[in-house]
């Protein structure tokens, strides 16, 4: 699948769920993310699996500062 660009709670979130490539960047910043298939976690939201990529970094958008600009 390419890569897509959405927005959460004021935050800009990019997505490649790629598998060979798979990458989470939320303002910029990467996030790091493990799993495939409907099974994915990251650190920032510790022992909490997500249904897809998109479940994962709106979840961690919502409790991220926004950036200063």
């Amino acid at each position: 699948m390419a890569e897509r660009a959405l927005t959460h709670k004021g935050h800009s979130i990019v997505i490649n769920d790629d598998p060979d490539e798979m990458t989470v960047s939320i303002d910029g910043e990467p996030l790091r993310v493990f799993g495939a298939a409907g099974r994915y976690w990251t650190p920032h939201q510790g022992y909490q699996q997500f249904d897809s990529l998109d479940d994962l970094a709106r979840a961690v958008a919502a409790i991220t500062r926004k950036p200063d600009r």
